[in-house]
């Protein structure tokens, strides 16, 4: 029976609330393999070519941002600013600075707007004390020529970003009451002039995909992410195997992520997590019972190619192809773990992040290759 289980960011496809992946038989024939998708809003992804689109509810996103396809999973989150793209609105206040719209957007429109003000003097920036705590701030800009030096997201004096003829969005954590779209007035500022498009900030200590918010004053909200059930007893035989993962997590503080493979009633599990403390955790479980447990100190933030390797007797942990930790355990039976779920397998610490590539593999596969 076959053992091989794959998604690859590049090659997913499906239609609404459904995702599909692959599966490659022991004779090389390709079959489906189908995902429940689950995220009750739309939502924006960068695209191939490298603009803004906006995903229907409950469709995945296949996000370009680090220049390669990844799936894109994130917790719902909420863009506090009332007006991400019209800053012609009282909502901004500004000193000595010249609003203009009308100009191409990363998204094709035409929502930019451009700011021009005198260097030393002007900024634009929302009403004093909208935001309270530590808050991620983004928005994208462009010079209007060349690269130079401006303040964004914060005062002019907290700190200043280079800015390209290209669009890029700028991205920082700050406890700042209010949020900078532009600050001339530093003493590096270069540019009297840069676009400027979707301003965001939210009550996270991490930025996530552009939220469009077109005027609600309580923020607009995109909805969590959920990826579960790929797989059944036809596709997958885990006497043994390997469960490939190939991407990074998000940092939610005091939450973990996992990935894993479990059986139809979730009794019997193998899965890793991400943890709050930057871990890469592994388990096995049987019927509630913790047959082993591997953990690697490991920054999780960045791209990882991590796996889990087991048999009837042995559990092993890889990271980027150095073994990390093994453990003996008594091993599944045969056609045990049927499906794979981004979430620990029960529904719990629902994987948040990057995905390039995961895939359920036949024990005597080369990790190397992966």
């Amino acid at each position: 029976m076959a053992k091989n289980l794959s998604i690859v960011a590049e090659g997913i496809s499906g239609k609404e609330g459904k995702l599909l992946g692959y599966n490659i038989s022991d004779n090389g024939i390709y079959t489906p393999a189908i995902g429940d998708v689950a995220r009750d809003t739309t939502a924006t992804y960068v695209a191939q070519d490298g603009t803004i689109k906006t995903a229907q509810e409950n469709v995945a996103r296949v996000d370009y941002t680090n220049g390669v396809a990844e799936l894109l999973l994130e917790p719902a989150s909420k863009n506090l600013i009332t007006y991400s793209e019209d800053f012609s609105q009282s909502y901004w206040t500004s000193s000595g600075v010249i609003v203009e719209g009308g100009y191409i957007a990363p998204d094709g429109s035409n929502n930019a707007y451009k700011v021009s003000g005198t260097i030393g003097v002007s900024y634009l920036k929302t009403l004093n004390g909208l935001f309270t705590g530590n808050t991620s701030k983004s928005i994208y800009v462009k010079s209007t020529s060349v690269d130079g030096v401006i303040g964004l997201l914060v005062p002019y004096s907290t700190e200043q970003f280079e800015v390209k003829n290209e669009w890029q969005r700028i991205e920082g954590v700050s406890g700042q009451t209010d949020f900078y779209a532009v600050d001339f007035r530093g003493s590096e500022t270069t540019l009297s002039e840069v676009l400027i498009w979707g301003a965001q900030v939210e009550a996270l200590p991490y930025p996530t995909s552009y939220i469009p918010n077109f005027g609600n004053s309580a923020g607009q909200t995109r909805g969590a992410d959920s990826l579960t059930n790929f797989g059944s007893s036809p596709i997958i035989d885990s006497e043994s195997g390997i469960l490939f993962f190939e991407g990074s997590a998000l940092s939610v503080s005091g939450t973990t992520r996992g990935v894993g493979l479990n059986n139809s009633d979730n009794s019997k599990r193998i899965y890793f997590i991400f943890d709050s403390s930057g871990r890469i955790k592994t388990y096995a479980l049987d019927s509630g019972s913790q047959s082993s447990v591997l953990t690697t100190n490991k920054d999780i933030l960045t791209n990882k190619k991590i796996v889990i390797k087991y048999n009837n007797s042995i559990l092993e942990l890889y990271l980027d192809g150095v073994l990390v930790g093994n453990d003996s355990w008594d091993g599944f039976s045969k056609d045990d773990l049927i499906r794979m779920s981004f979430n620990d397998g029960i529904l719990s610490d629902p994987f948040y992040g990057r995905v390039r590539q995961v895939k359920h593999l036949p024990y005597n596969t080369d990790i190397t290759t992966l």
